[in-house]
């Protein structure tokens, strides 16, 4: 059981890495679905995922606003 545990949130920081490149490189809809995707596993939010969330929703309610 510790195993598969750890080689579950080895694989989630691997997704949150990938989604931060992503980001990085203007891809933001390939990026959201990978947050998306962590903050469904992770419900009390470990691996900090929901900021990442919330600051690409500020940036597109400002995007909209602009």
């Amino acid at each position: 059981v510790m195993r598969s545990i750890g080689l579950l949130r080895f694989h989630l920081l691997a997704l949150k890495g990938s989604a931060v490149i992503l980001l990085r490189l203007g891809r933001i809809d390939e990026a959201r679905h990978r947050l998306e995707k962590i903050a469904e596993i992770d419900e009390r939010d470990a691996l900090g995922v929901s900021s990442l969330l919330a600051t690409l929703a500020a940036r597109e309610a400002a995007t909209a606003d602009a």
